[in-house]
């Protein structure tokens, strides 16, 4: 009788997950970058929006003088329409009533564009301006879709290695449910665009544009541009206004009373309950004491609130927020929250400090506000869980008694649909053997083959109660004496290899004999060929406990 070795599917059973019990803190600095700010102005960490505007004429209250403008898009006059299709751009004042068709005070189509007067911005100190250009590319504008109208450009007297913050305010001039496209506006310095192009979409409200840029070695002047590539003949109709170059300037010392962040969480050992507790640091780096202080750290979904113990001030627990009355220059104070976690998704912890009476050197995340906004993070970044890899291979052929001629499984064979195979290959217990007999060398009755199963335990927490079957392949039979009488099982676990007797409860190893039922993890309970059984137990993921095997071997009928 011949006949190729048949491999049976391995089944395991772990029985437990558990927390990872360290993990340390992590926060999460913004890098500096030349960036798009929907909410206004911005400048390094370090540095403020200095007061010095150096465009001319950014309000355009001296008419249309200081800027140039694309030969296309010609100026139509003050407190005009530039209507289609010829377009153009006008200059609107205060005094809107010389071309008032909607009788509202602005110049138009009723129901189409109704131009607004900018009101200002408190958050960069922005003034009011009832002036600003009114842009109108119009049909002789569009027809070059690689050559969009330059709406506004000047020449300006820059320092060398130095950064600029650049913003300008726009308004989309259509009125709600008016047909038409939005503007699509691109700010530029010496042709080179700042950043990607922005959509004016929200109409009847003014929106900042604003980018950063640091000027090279030598350069003393810099021309700015605002490009409009919307190339459309209906809507496109926007206001511009409040065109600011300013130099980003470094914070006075005194000025640099500095807060900082910082996180970890405990996570307990196994078996415990999964209950994690997070360490908020907060630190004054500054020369000056901080007052009326506040970290508000609310916990996300799949974490449950259960207590807070903060070293200074009082914590709410039902809307996360921290309060510290003050905080003396080089002293810090902790908050220690501890929570439930009801998910097995990666949780993102989030603390945010805010300190209105003081100034942010290194501000995070956002550069624009001079006040502390600093942030600390910290990801449990994966579910528990455990993992076993098994690898299986055939470790002796033997025939008559010695090894059959043909066959090496004195070294690793790569199986390339195995990738645990690679894995255990790295680790102290390589997998040697070949994974099948080679069909040009068919098996005979008689012929005896030992099975060997690798396994590694590489999860993220010790798998627990691992129980291992492995039924008898058909067309052979369990050899009960292989390794002694009585002994037919060896395991290797712990860095100790031993043989195991086939009576269920003397040890960890043991055979289910054909037909008599087996059990879990066993994937055909009423055993038709026999099952080798192993009760692995408890497997940590520290080497070299982590690796071992099972072998046992049996005869071709």
């Amino acid at each position: 009788m011949s006949m190729s070795s048949p491999m049976r599917p391995i089944r395991i059973w772990p029985l437990a997950l558990i927390l990872p019990s360290v993990l340390a803190g992590t926060s999460f600095p913004q890098a500096v970058q030349a960036q798009v700010v929907p909410g206004g102005a911005t400048c390094p960490a370090g540095t403020v929006r200095g007061p010095a505007n150096l465009i001319q004429n950014g309000n355009f209250a001296q008419g249309n003088v200081g800027f140039t403008t694309d030969a296309r898009l010609p100026f139509r006059g003050i407190n005009v329409y530039p209507s289609d299709p010829l377009g153009g751009y006008a200059i609107l004042t205060q005094d809107f009533a010389p071309n008032d068709p909607d009788a509202d005070g602005a110049p138009g189509f009723p129901g189409v564009v109704d131009p607004q007067p900018f009101p200002g911005d408190a958050t960069n100190n922005v003034d009011p301006s009832n002036t600003f250009l009114y842009s109108n590319p119009g049909a002789a504008a569009v027809v070059d879709p690689a050559n969009p109208p330059v709406i506004w450009q000047q020449a300006v007297g820059v320092q060398p290695n130095t950064t600029y913050s650049f913003i300008a305010y726009f308004l989309n001039l259509l009125v709600p449910g008016a047909p038409g496209l939005p503007p699509q506006i691109q700010l530029a310095a010496d042709g080179q665009d700042l950043g990607p192009l922005r959509e004016v979409t929200v109409r009847q409200v003014w929106q900042p544009i604003q980018f950063t840029f640091t000027t090279r070695r030598g350069q003393r002047s810099v021309t700015l541009s605002i490009v409009d590539q919307a190339l459309t003949t209906l809507g496109d109709d926007f206001g511009l206004v409040a065109i600011g170059l300013n130099e980003c300037l470094p914070i006075a010392p005194s000025q640099q009373a500095d807060l900082r962040l910082s996180k970890t969480v405990d996570i307990p050992s196994p078996n415990v309950a999964q209950n994690i507790t997070y360490t908020v640091t907060l630190t004054n780096d500054g020369p000056d004491t901080a007052t009326n202080v506040t970290v508000t750290d609310r916990l996300p979904a799949g974490l449950t609130f259960v207590s807070a113990t903060p070293s200074v001030g009082s914590f709410d627990g039902a809307t996360g927020v921290w309060s510290i009355p003050s905080l003396a220059s080089g002293s810090s104070v902790t908050l220690q929250i501890v929570a439930t976690v009801n998910t097995s998704a990666p949780v993102t912890n989030t603390a945010q400090v805010t300190a209105a009476d003081q100034d942010d050197p290194d501000s995070t995340p956002n550069n624009n506000d001079p006040n502390e906004d600093d942030q600390a993070s910290i990801t449990i970044p994966f579910a528990p869980e455990p993992r076993l890899r098994l690898v299986k291979r055939i470790t002796a052929v033997l025939r008559n008694g010695a090894p059959l001629s043909g066959v090496d499984v004195s070294s690793f064979v790569d199986d390339p649909a195995d990738p645990d195979d690679n894995v255990l290959n790295q680790t102290p217990l390589r997998p040697i053997g070949v994974p099948n007999i080679p069909s040009a060398i068919p098996l005979r009755s008689g012929d005896q083959l030992e099975y060997t199963v690798y396994f590694l335990s590489d999860g993220n927490s010790t798998a627990f109660g691992v129980n291992f079957c492995d039924p008898v392949p058909s067309g052979t039979t369990f050899l009960p004496n292989s390794f002694s009488a009585g002994q037919g099982i060896v395991v290797n676990r712990f860095g100790a290899t031993v043989a195991t007797t086939n009576t269920a409860g003397d040890d960890i190893g043991s055979f289910f004999p054909a037909l008599n039922p087996a059990a879990p993890p066993c994937a055909n309970l009423n055993n038709p060929n026999g099952s080798v059984f192993v009760e692995l137990g408890d497997l940590p993921i520290t080497s070299p406990n982590n690796v071992g095997f099972a072998r046992f071997r049996v005869q071709v009928n």
